[in-house]
């Protein structure tokens, strides 16, 4: 018999020095815990997620962004969301904002908006990028962009963007100028997470 993990056995010695050895059966179960990454504003699941958990060496607690410990029973105990599936089983929830931005095309010399713009956000191909037939794509100064987000300006009204993803450099470009008014150079920026 061997027994892996904290486990006592009561041996009994005889008088006649034989000992006499229970047989036993023990099962492990592995503890598991469900983790769903999903948008905060609609619950929907997020595909694409990548999810690290962390083992922290201190009293044996696990760690993420969201702190959670199993028990011997395997009940979770979470400083996060938590739910259950369709089977009963307790599900850690990690709720998820998108990036939100709102432009403004407006007069530099009385901060009106402005409509008639064109403006795209533009994102920088990597070296070995393939194109997708399902987006659009231009070149400027020699440099391929897909095109993330493109509108055409309105008078008082912001446009909003929401889902760029976080840490890659985009470009808002100008495409073309309203009535009177010449094209603005490209800015660069940067979605970051908080």
């Amino acid at each position: 018999m061997s027994i892996v993990g904290n486990a006592s056995v009561d041996v009994e010695v005889t008088a006649n020095n034989t000992a006499s050895i229970p047989t036993a059966e023990f099962t492990n179960n592995r503890n598991y815990v469900q983790v769903s990454k999903v948008d905060a504003a609609s619950n929907e699941e997020l595909k694409g997620a990548t999810i690290q958990v962390l083992r922290e060496l201190v009293d044996g607690e696990i760690t993420s962004d969201t702190t959670f410990s199993i028990d011997q029973t395997g009940k979770v105990t979470a400083t996060g969301s938590t739910t259950t599936d369709e089977n009963g089983n307790e599900v850690l929830l990690i709720k998820d904002n998108k990036t939100h931005i709102e432009v403004s095309k407006v007069d530099i010399a009385d901060g009106e908006e402005l409509e008639g713009a064109t403006i795209q956000i533009l994102r920088k191909l990597d070296e070995n990028e393939v194109k997708s037939g399902e987006k659009t794509y231009v070149t400027i100064n020699e440099i391929e962009y897909e095109v993330v987000e493109e509108w055409v300006s309105e008078k008082n009204k912001t446009h909003v963007v929401e889902g760029l993803l976080t840490g890659t450099e985009y470009t808002l470009h100008e495409e073309v100028a309203p009535d009177g008014y010449l094209v603005t150079s490209g800015m660069k920026t940067e979605t970051k997470s908080c």
